[in-house]
């Protein structure tokens, strides 16, 4: 059963994770030849190190930083090419289990409608869930993630990518992931192509995996500038227009709030940086400006 799934894992100037990861595919039962690390232009000083610990590695190393969505795609393409029947896209800090694949590949076989399965995610080393499905909140034109422990599989609006069991031939309807959001909501854009193209997104609790969920990516101002920018790309594609007025006001409200921090509080947090890199998302999003932002 396992053969059929060729496992992207997808890396950028992260040698720990990254090994810890692969340790736990080859401990899963999963073979050396259906891995695959896409290395989205790491320093080479990172890669070869991966290299040198595992020489027996496929290593597909992209010329540029495109975005965690272009690294996905790189690696679709390849299960496309290799004719895998299902692809399994990680994040490289995630850490299987036994029964993880195995249980996703099960639900996706008993119902062919289903076109994506993720596992159930484990904040690593604890019993806390941190995602168990997530759902689209038109009103605020956020993606909320269900950390409630689930009693079966679920029917949810989004998946988040960090550990994902795609169908391949459903790839033929949908399409591949969107790089103009290079980071952020590509995960839940390809969900709602998905849904649109009636098939179903499911987590299931049978599956499950540990997750190395950041703890620093509040501290990194760049990604003010991508959350803001891509939620209202993702709300001018998605969002219902009855919502527009109260969407138009929580997006007004989180903003207020960061600018008066940048102003009040500069120091603290980097808090002139959000706001200053916030506000740049929403210039571009009016300029029309889509995919990485190279000034960053």
């Amino acid at each position: 059963m396992l053969e059929k799934t060729l496992v992207v894992i997808i890396n950028f100037n992260n040698i720990e994770d990254t090994l810890e990861c692969l340790e736990s595919c080859i401990k899963s039962g999963i073979n050396k030849k259906q891995l695959l690390l896409i290395d989205n232009h790491s320093s080479q000083i990172v890669v070869q190190n991966i290299k040198n610990v595992l020489p027996w590695l496929s290593i597909l190393e992209l010329p540029d930083n495109m975005g965690y969505a272009a690294g996905v795609n790189a690696g679709l393409n390849e299960a496309l090419n290799r004719g895998y029947e299902y692809s399994f896209i990680l994040n490289n800090d995630i850490v299987l289990n036994s029964s993880t694949l195995p249980e996703l590949i099960s639900v996706l076989e008993r119902d062919t409608q289903i076109g994506i399965c993720t596992p159930q995610n484990i904040v690593y080393g604890t019993n806390n869930v941190c995602f168990a499905g997530g759902y689209y909140d038109h009103k605020k034109g956020l993606t909320l993630h269900n950390t409630r422990p689930l009693a079966g599989p679920l029917e949810v609006d989004f998946l988040t990518g960090s550990a994902m069991l795609i169908r391949n031939n459903m790839l033929e309807k949908t399409g591949l992931f969107d790089e103009q959001y290079f980071l952020y909501f590509e995960d839940a854009d390809f969900c709602m192509k998905v849904k649109h193209h009636g098939f179903k997104c499911v987590v299931t609790p049978k599956s499950e995996v540990q997750h190395k969920v950041s703890k620093t990516a509040a501290l990194n101002p760049f990604i003010y500038y991508y959350c803001q920018r891509n939620r209202l790309q993702f709300f001018a594609r998605y969002g219902r227009k009855k919502y527009i007025v109260l969407f138009i006001y929580h997006f007004f409200a989180d903003n207020l709030r960061l600018i008066i921090k940048g102003l009040l509080k500069p120091a603290k947090n980097k808090n002139f940086k959000n706001m200053s890199y916030s506000l740049l998302g929403i210039m571009d999003f009016i300029k029309g400006k889509k995919g990485k932002n190279e000034r960053l």
